[in-house]
């Protein structure tokens, strides 16, 4: 009698490896077996001892549960991990961006900010508009104000330009998710922005 044991993991989704089949393609490969799953091991039991070729086709076998279960939990944990991306990239917009550079000033990046802005740079050359424009900061301590449409356009240009640093970095990681093959490679993929 032969007893044959394998570490079994568990997926991220709580589940284990999908054992249902294993017993019947041993079955299919000559090898007569009992599958039984206890914690963390799953346990081959044969009323024979089994020759070597047999034990790499159990292995193999064994090894293709643990791929298909896989398979199966890949593209929910990946699409899960671009959710994470998603929000972080809200998160980072949300704070808003400087302006002048390094002067400390935020400002919104709020949806309603970013409508205001679209439409004060998409107006700028008006001759309805009438410059100065005072514009608040984030947390309306204090104003800034736009002398004419070249300080619209530098204004406008660093918002867009922080959306679209934090949307491209986003992207950046949201491409190493697709290209990811295994559940270890999509959870050894770290937002750290």
């Amino acid at each position: 009698m032969g007893q044959y044991e394998y570490t079994r993991e568990r997926l991220p989704n709580g589940s284990g490896w999908n054992l249902v089949n294993l017993a019947a393609e041993l079955k299919m490969e000559g090898i007569d077996a009992r599958v039984d799953c206890s914690g963390t091991a799953v346990v081959v039991n044969t009323d024979v001892e089994l020759t070597q070729e047999q034990v790499d086709t159990m292995s193999t076998k064994v090894a293709d549960c643990k791929a298909s279960a896989e398979i199966g939990v890949l593209p929910a944990l990946k699409a899960k991990k671009c959710g994470e991306i998603d929000a972080r990239t809200d998160e980072l917009i949300a704070m808003g961006f400087e302006y002048p550079s390094s002067s400390g000033k935020m400002h919104s990046l709020s949806l309603q900010a970013q409508n205001k802005l679209n439409g004060l740079f998409a107006l700028r050359d008006m001759p309805q508009v009438t410059y100065p424009l005072t514009y608040n900061t984030r947390d309306d301590d204090e104003t800034i104000e736009l002398v004419d449409s070249t300080a619209v356009v530098y204004f406008a240009l660093t918002a867009f330009g922080t959306i679209r640093a934090h949307t491209d970095s986003g992207t950046a990681l949201k491409d190493q998710v697709r290209a990811a093959s295994t559940i270890a490679e999509v959870q050894a993929i770290a937002d750290e922005r």
